[in-house]
């Protein structure tokens, strides 16, 4: 699947940045003491195509730079490479409800044979935090209650029956990332390019 953002292709390289606050301490003896907050997002950054509709790319970026956007998530893979069907956007709910905070929870399959590899960003429909698988799943023909894990931490409480969606069903909601915005270049009388995009999870 091409990706887009605000209808435009997404060209590699694309970056794909965890943040999440990491307190180090460079002690006397040299260790080192680290402790990481669980709070997370994702950051993305990009470049696109814009086939001469450059104004449209710039209007983008100016008229809309305040608000929440949505994009569908790039992924990383598809689960062709574990042998199994990519599940279709309604076919995964949660089999029994879960707390914040757990890394592990039940799923159910209403369907037939699908999977995912590791490192796939799921979503729950009740939030709008995206989360990583943290292992392969093959998830059997109308499976009652299939664990998998994932990263980060569950950031809300999610009830039983809540859908689970995966590779490009995942939306992800946006900001974009003033501190990055470069604009759009003009060297000479030419366009040389639009720099990279790039955009923070709205969580």
């Amino acid at each position: 699947m091409a990706y887009t953002w605000e209808g435009f292709p997404i060209v590699a390289p694309v970056t794909f940045r965890s943040n999440q606050t990491v307190w180090t301490v460079d002690k006397l003896d040299k260790s080192i003491d680290r402790t990481v907050h669980p709070a997370q997002r994702w950051e993305l950054s990009f470049g696109i195509i814009t086939d001469t509709k450059e104004n449209l790319a710039f209007n983008a970026l100016t008229t809309d730079f305040g608000s929440k956007n949505q994009m569908i998530m790039p992924s990383l893979n598809y689960a062709a490479a574990i042998s199994t069907a990519k599940p279709s956007a309604t076919q995964i709910k949660v089999s029994a409800g879960a707390s914040a905070g757990v890394s592990t929870i039940n799923i159910k399959n209403s369907s037939t044979l699908c999977g995912a590899r590791i490192g796939t960003f799921i979503k729950f429909a009740n939030h709008n935090k995206i989360y990583a698988l943290t292992g392969n799943t093959s998830i059997p023909d109308s499976d009652p209650s299939h664990p998998i894990t994932f990263f980060p931490a569950l950031k809300y409480a999610v009830d039983a029956d809540v859908t689970v969606t995966f590779y490009d069903d995942v939306v992800l909601n946006y900001y974009y990332d003033d501190s990055m915005m470069q604009g759009i270049t003009y060297r000479d009388g030419i366009l040389t390019g639009i720099d990279r995009i790039s955009i923070i999870e709205a969580i």
